[in-house]
């Protein structure tokens, strides 16, 4: 199947690529499509869009969009065979993702950075061309809006944005060698170092980059308001 547009590489499209994923395999794999449809969200595990979840320095996050990052959670915790049982972690772990999203909103528009409706919707209409169908079956199987998934795509457009903006990171020659060493060891069959050095990088640079920002999250919180409703 197409895979989302690389531009969307924040955690949350990350999570939405192993969602859509699935919805594409089950089409393909009758075994596949059983354990997919296993996965199901029980109305006592949703809470009503306009509910405020959580007020992170007095900005209201409501039950909406909360849903929707409830559902990768568990999507993701099924894909990789943990536990989905256990709904008081579910609704911790998508809490703190939430007001992690949340509080780097606020950040990057203290640095000036926005995220326009135009961006957004912009994004909408290029991921809907390329992914139409398996976008459209995940939307009606967890029963979400397209507003749902917009906010979803403002908020990874926002993570693109800080990250390029405020959290440059190089990579050196001797980085991207050592990793190439560490792949080899357990690949034998790995293509020459030239052939993947950007790739190596890559991946070297987005590691560094989520390191940093997991420290920056930490401080935020640290200072914020915040107040759990659920």
């Amino acid at each position: 199947m197409k895979n989302l547009r690389t531009i969307s590489i924040g955690l949350m499209i990350c999570a939405l690529l192993i969602t859509l994923t699935a919805c594409g395999e089950q089409k393909k794999d009758d075994e596949k499509a059983k354990q997919s449809d296993e996965l199901t969200i029980s109305e006592e595990e949703k809470v009503a869009d306009d509910k405020v979840v959580a007020e992170i320095n007095n900005h209201k996050m409501t039950g909406q969009y909360y849903n929707s990052l409830y559902i990768q959670t568990k999507m993701k915790r099924h894909q990789f065979g943990q536990d989905i049982e256990d709904r008081e972690a579910l609704k911790n772990d998508t809490l703190d993702e939430l007001i992690a999203h949340e509080l780097m909103r606020q950040e990057a528009e203290v640095k000036g950075i926005h995220v326009t409706e135009e961006e957004v919707e912009e994004e909408f209409n290029k991921l809907k061309e390329e992914n139409g169908e398996q976008l459209d079956d995940y939307l009606k199987q967890f029963q979400l809006t397209e507003d749902s998934f917009k906010e979803q795509i403002m908020y990874s457009l926002v993570y693109m944005k800080y990250v390029e903006k405020e959290i440059p990171v190089k990579v050196s020659d001797k980085e991207a060698k050592a990793l190439y060493d560490d792949l080899k060891k357990d690949d034998e069959n790995l293509p020459t170092y030239d052939e993947i050095e950007g790739v190596l990088k890559e991946q070297i640079s987005q590691r560094k980059q989520q390191e940093e920002l997991q420290k920056k999250i930490k401080e935020l919180k640290e200072t914020a308001k915040i107040k759990e409703k659920l």
